[in-house]
């Protein structure tokens, strides 16, 4: 009986040691995307609850589909999801530049650029009161405070960073701080450009999403990894949330 007891034991433990883990597929199986760019990951063959972690970007969302948001640095990233049954399964992330066509065009041609401006994302008076700027997922538009009237659209073509604005700050001289989904930019009042970004300044993410004037002509910045507060002198404070 005590030999029947001791096979039956070891039946179940080479049962419970050798049990079929679960298989978990990824969708896409080899996502790429470019930097600070989003993707949509998916997963099935899990089993219940999911704990999803990234090594360098940002996971939103919870269940079987998630958003990965792309740091602002090429690479690789490896994504993590463990389920319910401890059930492990990684995905390796490209992450890559924005890719930028360099053409050799003449310089007498005309371009007409085209851009949909149907989502509105910002607005912002004009101290003096003139003039209506508008943010929108396709450039910046300049209008009539009191008509509405259209006066002019600033997009990549003329010096914005990206047609994609999340915010907008105006300031004492005529300019407009301008939040873009890849860098900072401040239109001055004689329509020349100063553009920053994580490259050339203290900004801890290329995506603004938030602007507030600090009263000393200095500004607050919300970006998507952080708080920044450019002083009027220049200088930088960097406040990581």
């Amino acid at each position: 009986m005590s030999s029947k007891i001791k096979l039956l034991g070891l039946i179940i433990f080479l049962l419970t040691a050798f049990q079929i883990r679960a298989e978990i597929t990824f969708t896409p199986a080899n996502p790429i995307v470019e930097m600070e760019g989003q993707i949509e990951l998916s997963v099935s063959g899990t089993v219940g609850a999911l704990r999803w972690s990234a090594q360098t970007g940002w996971i939103e969302g919870t269940g079987t589909i998630v958003t990965y948001i792309a740091p602002s640095q090429p690479g690789i990233d490896v994504v993590t999801v463990i389920d319910a049954e401890e059930n492990v399964a990684t995905v390796k992330i490209k992450i890559k530049e924005e890719e930028i066509k360099e053409e050799d065009f003449s310089e007498n041609l005309i371009w007409e650029v085209f851009t949909n401006r149907d989502k509105v994302q910002a607005l912002a008076l004009s101290r003096d009161k003139r003039t209506l700027w508008v943010g929108t997922n396709g450039g910046l538009e300049k209008r009539n405070a009191s008509t509405g009237e259209l006066d002019r659209i600033y997009t990549k073509a003329d010096g914005l960073p990206s047609n994609i604005v999340n915010a907008l700050l105006t300031d004492e001289q005529g300019g407009i701080w301008i939040g873009t989904d890849r860098a900072l930019a401040h239109l001055k009042s004689d329509d020349s450009w100063a553009v920053f970004n994580t490259d050339n300044s203290s900004l801890p993410s290329n995506a603004v999403h938030a602007l507030l004037s600090d009263t000393q002509e200095g500004i607050w910045i919300g970006t998507r990894t952080g708080l920044a507060h450019l002083k009027a002198e220049g200088s930088w404070e960097v406040f990581n949330t």
